[in-house]
């Protein structure tokens, strides 16, 4: 393979954060933290070695006891705060779909699912179909600007990812392609 001495490099960084078992050599904490366990997945497929698993299936637990931890199991960007933040739809969703694909774990891309559908249809601009920066989470109130590049950004992150994985119900994906056609201005 011509790549393998650069995903080898990737490799021998990535385990320098890890234990010779795969878990993470530091404390697994804030949502921020899920995007590691992408490079897990990738190099989980590439060389097969379960520590890589590992890895990932830390970060996964870690997101499904933030999920259970909220009645309606949407994933919140920091405990306890009163509103979700559009960065965890890009932060989770594809490394749960990805997990979900790879381990056929269907709660993992459930719960990709249920974050998607909910800021979606709770937190969209109908008309220009961009992200609210927030949706309250007592009353479900939108948020915040709908041009905030970083927002925009992992927004874009999870809508790629929604759209390659996972069925999504018509009126989600309407709102999904319109944001599509949106951003391609």
């Amino acid at each position: 393979c011509p790549h393998l001495a650069l995903i080898s490099q990737i490799a021998e960084s990535f385990d320098y954060y890890i234990n010779e078992d795969g878990t993470p050599d530091f404390i697994v904490d804030k949502v921020d933290q899920v995007t590691f366990g992408l490079a897990a997945l990738n190099l989980y497929e590439f060389f097969g070695d379960n520590k890589y698993k590992n890895t990932a299936d830390v970060l996964y637990e870690f997101i499904r006891k933030l999920a259970l931890e909220n009645e309606n199991e949407i994933i919140e960007y920091r405990e306890n705060q009163s509103a979700y933040l559009v960065d965890t739809l890009g932060l989770v969703c594809p490394f749960l779909l990805r997990y979900g694909d790879l381990f056929n774990d269907k709660y993992a891309s459930g719960l990709a699912e249920r974050q998607i559908n909910y800021y979606v249809r709770n937190g969209i601009d109908n008309d220009t179909f961009l992200p609210y920066h927030s949706i309250n989470k007592t009353l479900n109130i939108k948020l915040g600007p709908t041009n905030w590049g970083r927002g925009l950004g992992w927004y874009a992150l999870a809508v790629a990812s929604a759209k390659t994985h996972i069925q999504i119900e018509d009126d989600v994906n309407s709102k999904l392609d319109g944001f599509i056609k949106q951003i391609a201005i």
